[in-house]
């Protein structure tokens, strides 16, 4: 059986990536949400899409 890891993206996004080097899961489903303020940009693109925000606004991409 594949294992499978399930997360919610918002706030920091170390424990995500540390989740993610432990448990070397098979399959990842990003649970993200979508708008203005929506953690949806951090796993959808391109390049660093990581995001380290205060409120709205972005501070750095990583």
């Amino acid at each position: 059986m594949p294992k499978i890891l399930l997360v919610s993206v918002g706030g920091s996004f170390q424990p995500i990536v540390t989740a993610i080097h432990s448990l070397q899961p098979e399959r990842i489903i990003f649970i993200a949400s979508d708008g203005d303020k929506g953690s949806k940009s951090q796993v959808i693109g391109e390049g660093t899409p990581c995001e380290v925000r205060r409120g709205g606004e972005v501070i750095e991409t990583i």
